[in-house]
């Protein structure tokens, strides 16, 4: 089946687990795919993964909490493929496994940053390009970590709760 021909995807954390999956995954249904990870070595592996199989796929270095990152990974899409079609936004991180009280506010702001404000920042540079081909999808991965309290995963629950 290719329910994707001519289209061009960006998958967030696509250097490993669900991000590489779905990067994988899509370019088998024949989208073109920006490959995007904060790890530029896991980020080409499944760029490479991709093209082995007869696929088209970039990879791009990008923080997801950082907003010139962000854009620059959407605008690198854009120029190299022109346009942008659909987004999976996936990356993001894990508690520091502390109870709220044991925590500092600075991991609790960097786990929230990278996990909702990074999704935010990739929204923010998505839509516009979308907008540009007319329309498109975009889909942000929560957990089930953001519809119940985890005792040691404070900041995870209200990020991921906050895409939910």
């Amino acid at each position: 089946m290719n329910n994707f021909p001519g289209k061009i995807g960006l998958v967030t954390g696509a250097g490993s687990g669900i991000g590489r999956a779905t990067a994988i995954e899509l370019a088998r249904q024949g989208a073109t795919v920006t490959v995007t990870d904060i790890d530029e070595a896991t980020a080409a592996e499944t760029t490479e993964m991709i093209r082995k199989d007869g696929g088209d796929a970039l990879a791009v270095t990008v923080d997801i909490a950082d907003e010139d990152s962000v854009r620059a990974a959407v605008e690198h899409t854009v120029t190299a493929y022109g346009g942008l079609d659909f987004a999976v936004n996936n990356a993001g991180m894990a508690s520091h496994r502390q109870q709220l009280d044991q925590m500092t506010l600075d991991q609790f702001e960097r786990v929230v940053r990278v996990n909702l404000a990074g999704t935010f920042l990739c929204m923010k540079y998505e839509l516009p390009a979308l907008r540009r081909r007319g329309g498109g999808a975009i889909v942000n991965i929560a957990s089930n970590g953001g519809l119940y309290a985890i005792p040691t995963a404070p900041a995870y629950v209200a990020a991921k709760h906050g895409i939910v």
